[in-house]
């Protein structure tokens, strides 16, 4: 709000809520694409930091909390193991979870008293043909 200036604006796009059943799938899919992102993140960290993640070790898991209205990503680990991250031993117990994305959905509501809670307002938005996602011209509120 401080940086765009009194005439300025921002476009930002926003993940509009859908049914659980289609979320669950899209994070879920049936390829493991999604899985192949999320563990990536461990492959990152052996790569780039030396760390000694067993990729076939974790998990991908992703569920829609409906409460939250966002998709919660964690990895769980498949058995008791400890590894190195950096120049740390860290010991992952058998089912431990460990949470690496929270993927928010909006409806206007929500995203209007998100921008609100910022000190913007939405000027106007847009959305794809099947109300999945959308874009939102935001402006600063009065005062």
């Amino acid at each position: 709000r401080m940086t765009m200036g009194d005439g300025g604006a921002a476009i930002i796009g926003i993940d509009l809520v859908k049914p659980k059943p289609n979320l669950d799938a899209a994070y879920n899919d049936a390829y493991g694409v999604t899985a192949e992102f999320t563990l990536n993140l461990l492959a990152r960290l052996n790569r780039e930091i030396g760390s000694d993640f067993e990729l076939s070790a974790f998990e991908h898991r992703a569920d829609y909390v409906v409460a939250r209205s966002r998709i919660e990503t964690h990895l769980v680990s498949l058995a008791d193991q400890a590894v190195h991250i950096g120049s740390k031993k860290v010991v992952f117990a058998e089912g431990e979870e460990v949470l690496v994305e929270l993927s928010h959905k909006y409806t206007d509501d929500s995203f209007g008293s998100l921008a609100r809670s910022a000190g913007l307002e939405t000027a106007r938005g847009w959305n794809d043909p099947t109300d999945a996602f959308g874009l939102r011209l935001l402006t600063r509120a009065p005062r």
